[in-house]
């Protein structure tokens, strides 16, 4: 497999960019300094901006006309098992989101424990001006971290193993068959050394990791197209 992905294709000159950070500059908390907050300086500033984006609005056209550098290609291995190989490359991807993230999409209560909930006010706020409650960011932290954890796991060479224990213990015994020595049945032994524990395996616990895998996958499925910076 060999990936190589271009950036979007945005402004050469990003008059714009300056501009949302010099507002930032003057108003942190808002990211925004209405007009009516100008200053003498603030107007020769915006005025400033205001000529060099019309004087370099052609070099900006012609920048973000040209085609996303794009060349993706799939050997033929990758598909062996497509779902690991897919694996390895959301795990890392979602973890780099998570990092850089700058917006918080909405999480349904269904979706996160129960402490991370909102109530209907909370809801109700929303839906009315936007309003976002105290927990709206943990939430999609937590729905974050779920997909993270079980693309990780998944993309592992057998992530049951950590459920076994003892494996030292487990050692194959072959006993010659009675109608034909020449044939053996094989058994296991889960307790080669009799001073040792046993040999075990965490039957529960694995079960319990293929739901939470299985219910990372679903998130991942439900809040696609929230996948964005």
């Amino acid at each position: 497999m060999k990936i190589n992905i271009g950036p979007y294709k945005s402004d050469l000159i990003p008059v714009y960019s300056w501009e949302k950070s010099y507002e930032y500059w003057r108003r942190p908390d808002t990211y925004y300094l209405p007009e009516e907050e100008y200053t003498k300086f603030d107007k020769i500033v915006f005025g400033f901006f205001d000529k060099l984006s019309d004087l370099v609005r052609p070099i900006n056209r012609w920048s973000n006309s040209r085609k996303r550098k794009i060349n993706i290609r799939i050997d033929y291995h990758d598909v062996w098992s497509a779902d690991h190989t897919l694996a390895m490359i959301i795990a890392p991807t979602l973890k780099q989101l998570k990092e850089v993230k700058h917006g918080y999409p909405h999480v349904e209560n269904e979706d996160v424990p129960e402490e991370l909930r909102f109530s209907k006010e909370d809801k109700e706020k929303l839906e009315h001006d936007g309003t976002v409650d105290a927990k709206h960011e943990a939430r999609w932290e937590w729905v974050l971290d779920e997909m993270i954890w079980t693309f990780e796991q998944h993309a592992m060479e057998d992530d049951t193993d950590q459920f076994s224990h003892n494996v030292d213990q487990l050692d194959m015994v072959f006993t010659p068959l009675e109608d034909n020595p020449k044939l053996s049945s094989l058994s296991f032994n889960h307790q080669k050394d009799p001073s040792k524990p046993p040999y075990w395996r965490d039957d529960e616990g694995i079960k319990k990791h293929h739901e939470r895998k299985q219910n990372g996958r679903r998130l991942f499925a439900k809040y696609y197209e929230s996948l964005w910076d």
